[in-house]
Protein backbone atom coordinates (compact mmCIF):
# COMPACT_ATOMS: atom_id res chain seq x y z
CA UNK A 1 0.00 0.00 0.00
CA UNK A 2 1.09 3.38 -1.00
CA UNK A 3 0.26 5.54 1.96
CA UNK A 4 1.93 8.66 0.36
CA UNK A 5 -1.40 8.73 -2.07
CA UNK A 6 -4.09 7.70 1.15
CA UNK A 7 -6.81 10.62 0.47
CA UNK A 8 -6.52 11.92 4.07
CA UNK A 9 -10.13 13.54 3.39
CA UNK A 10 -11.88 10.51 4.05
CA UNK A 11 -10.21 9.95 7.86
CA UNK A 12 -12.70 10.68 10.34
CA UNK A 13 -11.11 11.65 13.19
CA UNK A 14 -12.89 11.46 16.74
CA UNK A 15 -12.41 12.25 20.63
CA UNK A 16 -12.81 9.23 22.63
CA UNK A 17 -12.84 9.18 26.54
CA UNK A 18 -10.60 6.75 27.86
CA UNK A 19 -11.95 5.21 31.16
CA UNK A 20 -10.16 2.71 33.61
CA UNK A 21 -8.05 1.35 35.01
CA UNK A 22 -10.07 -2.17 35.31
CA UNK A 23 -9.58 -5.15 36.58
CA UNK A 24 -9.10 -8.58 34.21
CA UNK A 25 -12.41 -9.96 34.27
CA UNK A 26 -12.76 -12.17 37.14
CA UNK A 27 -9.83 -10.42 39.41
CA UNK A 28 -11.01 -7.69 41.20
CA UNK A 29 -10.85 -9.44 44.29
CA UNK A 30 -7.33 -10.11 43.50
CA UNK A 31 -6.33 -6.84 42.57
CA UNK A 32 -9.01 -4.60 43.98
CA UNK A 33 -9.81 -2.62 41.13
CA UNK A 34 -13.24 -2.21 39.45
CA UNK A 35 -14.76 -5.03 36.67
CA UNK A 36 -14.23 -4.00 33.16
CA UNK A 37 -18.14 -1.83 32.17
CA UNK A 38 -19.90 -4.63 29.75
CA UNK A 39 -19.70 -2.05 26.75
CA UNK A 40 -19.09 -1.62 23.20
CA UNK A 41 -16.09 -0.40 22.35
CA UNK A 42 -12.09 -0.67 22.24
CA UNK A 43 -10.10 -1.32 24.83
CA UNK A 44 -6.39 -1.50 25.85
CA UNK A 45 -4.73 -4.38 27.84
CA UNK A 46 -1.52 -2.44 29.35
CA UNK A 47 1.01 -3.14 32.64
CA UNK A 48 1.99 -0.88 35.02
CA UNK A 49 5.18 0.39 34.04
CA UNK A 50 7.25 3.51 35.87
CA UNK A 51 4.79 6.05 36.42
CA UNK A 52 2.32 4.86 34.06
CA UNK A 53 1.25 2.01 31.78
CA UNK A 54 2.83 -0.11 28.85
CA UNK A 55 0.14 -0.89 26.11
CA UNK A 56 0.59 -4.84 25.55
CA UNK A 57 -2.91 -5.13 23.53
CA UNK A 58 -5.93 -3.19 22.00
CA UNK A 59 -8.78 -4.67 20.68
CA UNK A 60 -12.23 -3.78 19.48
CA UNK A 61 -15.81 -5.98 20.93
CA UNK A 62 -19.08 -5.15 21.12
CA UNK A 63 -18.76 -7.02 24.23
CA UNK A 64 -15.86 -6.01 26.78
CA UNK A 65 -17.44 -8.48 29.14
CA UNK A 66 -17.86 -11.19 26.57
CA UNK A 67 -14.85 -10.41 24.76
CA UNK A 68 -12.60 -11.00 28.43
CA UNK A 69 -14.06 -14.63 28.62
CA UNK A 70 -12.65 -15.39 25.31
CA UNK A 71 -9.72 -14.23 26.10
CA UNK A 72 -9.56 -15.63 29.11
CA UNK A 73 -10.32 -19.59 28.02
CA UNK A 74 -7.53 -19.07 25.16
CA UNK A 75 -4.78 -18.08 27.77
CA UNK A 76 -6.12 -21.13 30.35
CA UNK A 77 -5.64 -22.83 26.78
CA UNK A 78 -2.37 -22.08 26.20
CA UNK A 79 -2.79 -20.47 23.20
CA UNK A 80 -2.01 -17.10 24.05
CA UNK A 81 1.94 -15.72 24.90
CA UNK A 82 2.60 -15.46 29.05
CA UNK A 83 5.58 -13.33 30.41
CA UNK A 84 7.28 -12.66 33.14
CA UNK A 85 5.13 -10.14 34.47
CA UNK A 86 8.07 -9.21 37.28
CA UNK A 87 10.41 -8.54 33.90
CA UNK A 88 7.40 -6.70 31.78
CA UNK A 89 6.60 -4.05 34.60
CA UNK A 90 10.41 -2.88 33.59
CA UNK A 91 9.98 -2.96 30.13
CA UNK A 92 11.95 -6.20 29.38
CA UNK A 93 10.13 -8.75 27.37
CA UNK A 94 10.58 -12.22 28.45
CA UNK A 95 8.52 -15.03 27.67
CA UNK A 96 7.28 -18.21 29.80
CA UNK A 97 5.33 -19.52 26.69
CA UNK A 98 5.02 -18.53 23.58
CA UNK A 99 1.41 -19.21 21.89
CA UNK A 100 0.00 -18.88 18.95
CA UNK A 101 1.48 -20.98 16.12
CA UNK A 102 4.25 -22.46 18.56
CA UNK A 103 1.26 -23.50 21.15
CA UNK A 104 -0.42 -25.72 18.21
CA UNK A 105 2.77 -26.92 17.26
CA UNK A 106 4.06 -27.95 21.01
CA UNK A 107 0.94 -29.36 22.99
CA UNK A 108 3.00 -31.95 24.16
CA UNK A 109 5.62 -29.36 26.54
CA UNK A 110 2.18 -27.39 27.20
CA UNK A 111 0.78 -30.36 28.95
CA UNK A 112 4.35 -30.69 30.57
CA UNK A 113 4.51 -27.09 32.18
CA UNK A 114 0.52 -26.70 32.35
CA UNK A 115 1.16 -25.74 35.66
CA UNK A 116 4.00 -23.34 35.49
CA UNK A 117 2.15 -21.85 32.48
CA UNK A 118 -0.94 -21.67 34.58
CA UNK A 119 0.43 -20.00 37.66
CA UNK A 120 1.90 -17.30 34.87
CA UNK A 121 -0.96 -16.65 33.52
CA UNK A 122 -2.72 -16.16 36.94
CA UNK A 123 -0.24 -13.35 37.54
CA UNK A 124 -0.24 -11.68 34.03
CA UNK A 125 -4.26 -11.72 34.09
CA UNK A 126 -4.15 -10.17 37.92
CA UNK A 127 -0.98 -7.54 36.93
CA UNK A 128 -3.14 -6.29 33.73
CA UNK A 129 -4.92 -2.74 34.04
CA UNK A 130 -7.82 -2.69 31.54
CA UNK A 131 -9.06 0.78 29.93
CA UNK A 132 -11.57 1.20 27.67
CA UNK A 133 -13.79 3.91 25.18
CA UNK A 134 -16.98 3.62 24.26
CA UNK A 135 -17.55 3.66 20.61
CA UNK A 136 -19.73 2.15 18.04
CA UNK A 137 -18.27 -0.97 15.88
CA UNK A 138 -17.63 0.25 12.76
CA UNK A 139 -15.02 -1.99 11.34
CA UNK A 140 -14.19 -0.91 7.81
CA UNK A 141 -11.55 -1.17 5.01
CA UNK A 142 -11.65 1.90 3.22
CA UNK A 143 -8.06 2.38 1.93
Amino acid sequence: MDLQRIDTSKIEVREIEWQGPFSWTGYVNQNCLDEIPDTEGIYLWTFQYKDGYLVYCTGITKSTQKRFRQHTLEYKSGNYTVFDISKAEQGKRVEIWHGWSYARTHREEFNERKEEILNSVEVQLKSFRIFVAQVPEKRKNTI
